[in-house]
């Protein structure tokens, strides 16, 4: 989106909710919970959907005093409909960014679901049916249960915090015929699928620019920082979250591309030693990737994953770590988008429709 020059509509939002004193391995009874609580706003809002998310693994910080429910739009708001009419010119583009991925849910009614677990380290059947690792957990944690008893799930929905609701797909086409606006779709299964390619092609599109494309900035969940991506030169890889999976990917990608010289990465500490989650020094193997130099940014590495000084601290340690320094670009034109797409069309697990 960054070299692109395009701003970002998401579909989903995140809502924040104060939340009793319940237990964060009690998720029947927040579901009854979230059933009482959510109806007020699903019925003053017919356009969205309303997915109440709950995972003691990786929340079990948070879940003590809130709770999230993630709110996915069915339909183009007005306040969208008005920004693109304003902004994109006839003619224009508006590219879908279509997740696949999906979890097991509950029905709570219309527009509601309640999703158990969420993307991280623990598997889909490890929160309903449990393993090893998730006893060992709540025994570390001391709860009064050696496995969660989570409602029965009736279906598999798109995930809360990730996953597209594809009943916007049909209101933007419409939408976009209306008022002759091109309408492409960017479709993957993980939230990760798409980070090799734009790794790659900021890769590529430094070298058009004369820059030598050797060093590579690993961002993780909310911790990220686009521009100065841009200003120092760095080459972005995008984790959703600070997890096995995560690990194996990055390490996937760093097998198969071209080395780097240098490599930063910014840890997003969650507060939980949660279930799949590697230690410090497992994720600083990804550094033996680096010909020459390689270190986390922000990061007190005896905290992790309480490090939460990283919060504050990534944006100027990342300055002060790398000194390089470029003129902010102008944007990536899609001609040249497409061309590295049609040069590149068989590396990624990305489908452009």
């Amino acid at each position: 989106m960054a070299a692109l020059g395009m701003p970002w509509l998401p579909q989903t939002f995140l809502i924040p909710v104060l939340y009793p004193e319940l237990h964060p391995d009690e998720p029947k009874k927040a579901m009854e919970w979230g059933r009482r609580t959510a109806q007020p706003l699903l019925d003053a809002n017919p356009d969205l959907q309303l997915h109440h998310m709950y995972d003691p693994s990786q929340d079990r910080l948070t879940l003590r005093g809130m709770t999230y429910f993630r709110v996915k739009y069915l339909r183009l708001s007005s306040a969208y409909k008005r920004f693109l009419e304003k902004n994109l010119p006839r003619g224009g583009t508006i590219f879908i960014v279509e997740c696949e991925r999906t979890w097991p849910t509950t029905s709570i009614g219309d527009r509601h679901f309640f999703q158990f677990g969420a993307l991280g380290g623990a598997t889909p059947e490890e929160y309903f049916d449990n393993s090893d690792r998730v006893r060992r957990y709540l025994e570390k944690y001391q709860s009064h249960r050696r496995h969660w008893d989570a409602p029965t799930p009736d279906g598999d929905s798109p995930e809360a915090e990730w996953g597209f609701e594809t009943s916007l797909r049909q209101d933007v086409e419409n939408f976009a015929r209306d008022r002759g606006y091109r309408v492409r779709r960017i479709i993957f299964k993980e939230p990760e699928h798409l980070s090799p390619f734009v790794a790659e092609l900021y890769r590529w599109w430094y070298k058009q620019r004369g820059i030598i494309a050797n060093r590579l900035l690993v961002e993780s969940f909310i911790l990220l920082e686009p521009m100065w991506t841009l200003r120092t030169g760095s080459v972005p890889f995008w984790m959703k979250f600070n997890m096995e999976p995560s690990l194996d990917w990055i390490k996937d990608y760093l097998g198969k591309a071209d080395p780097y010289d240098e490599i930063f990465m910014i840890l997003f500490s969650h507060g939980v030693e949660s279930v799949g989650l590697p230690s410090i020094s497992q994720w600083r193997e990804v550094f033996k990737y680096a010909r020459q130099r390689g270190e986390f940014i922000g990061m007190v590495e005896e905290d992790f994953p309480r490090n939460f000084v990283t919060l504050i601290r990534y944006y100027t340690d990342l300055k002060r770590n790398i000194s390089a320094r470029y003129p902010v670009p102008g944007t990536l034109s899609l001609e040249r988008l497409n061309q590295f797409i049609q040069e590149t069309s068989d590396r990624f697990p990305v489908q452009w429709q």
